[in-house]
Order: structure tokens, then sequence, then C-alpha cells
């Protein structure tokens, strides 16, 4: 299955990143964070980070990331698994990840419900922030590749019975949200 060869291959390059190094030249960091936008559209994510620092501004990591979009009638969700690459300029921390969806959904209040078709999808999460010692305020956006869901009957719709079955449609997943998160190591006042 490739999403299982693909999370094989980021831990091991994980692994590689991690090996021993000078003691001044290594610090490790890890975070987690939650974000909301609220609107007619709602949109919420949770996301972890673990990873390591080189000269205290570049990073390497693992990430993972859950988010979903809802409004009246519809609602989609992804969880995600992936490389993070990161930068730190002074009070700012810049990332990007980029990895593959691990399970999607989609639902509406129609008659037909979606299953998510698992292939290999990559996403992408750009995030910038603004750091206060351990807190950090930002914004974040999450972009997929189009998703494969296939329908099936939830309830007979009386008028067409069939119209529900066989049938298949891609699904873009974008969203963006406002985040609030702690981040290791503080910030080093200078």
């Amino acid at each position: 299955m490739p999403v299982k060869t693909l999370l094989k291959a980021l831990v091991s390059i994980l692994f590689i990143a991690l090996l021993p190094s000078p003691a001044s030249a290594q610090t490790l960091y890890g975070g987690i964070s939650a974000g909301l936008f609220p609107g007619e559209d709602l949109s919420a994510e949770f996301h972890m980070e673990f990873g390591k620092r080189w000269k205290d501004r570049f990073g390497l990591g693992l990430a993972y990331t859950g988010s979903l979009q809802s409004s009246v009638s519809v609602s989609y969700g992804i969880q995600g698994a992936g490389l993070q690459g990161r930068l730190e300029l002074g009070r700012w921390l810049v990332s990007m990840d980029a990895g593959a969806v691990l399970g999607a959904s989609h639902s509406t209040d129609w008659y037909c419900n979606q299953t998510y078709e698992p292939a290999f999808d990559p996403y992408f999460r750009p995030a910038l922030g603004f750091r206060f010692g351990l807190f950090t305020l930002g914004m974040s956006s999450v972009f997929t590749t189009p998703l494969r869901f296939s329908e099936y009957d939830e309830k007979i719709n009386r008028e067409d019975p069939t119209i529900c079955y066989g049938q298949e449609y891609l699904e873009r997943f974008q969203r963006f949200t406002f985040t609030a998160g702690l981040n290791f190591p503080a910030r080093k006042r200078k």
C-alpha cells in the first residue's frame, strides 16, 4: 500500500536526520496547535509536529494534520501525515508540510453518502506564526490534489432509486484557519 510505504520512508528520513551530531548544533523541536475560521463555513484544524533544528533557525520534521470544513448541509474532513520544513526568523515561524492524505470524509444532507477511495493523494500545508515565548499565534492553509469519492444510497430516493449507485467524483479540499498553539523550545530572548 503506497501510504504505508510513504510513512516508512518519512520515518527513515527523520531517523537519519536525527543521527547524533555536535551538541551545539542539535536541538529538537515540537509543537501542537489548533485553529478555527468562523463564518458561514466553519473550518477547524488540529496539528502536531516534531523534528530537528539546525543553527536555531532551520528545521526538518514529521507532521500530522487533521482538518474539517463544514457548512449548513456539507462537511469535509481529512487526516494527513508528512514531512515538515521549518524556518525561524526572529519571532516569525514559517513552515511547509507536504505529505499524504491518510483518510478523508465528505457528507451531505442529500440521499447519497460518499466514501473516500484511498490512493496516494498529496496534501500541502503552509503556515505562518508569530511567537510569544512558547505560545504562537498564526494562520495556516491546507490544499489537496483531487480526492476520489464513490457514492452509495443511505435512504431510498423514491423518485430515482438508482441515483447514487456507481457514481464517482473528484473533490478538492482547501481551507484556511487562524491558529493558536505551543512550540518547543521557547524562543530565545536576545
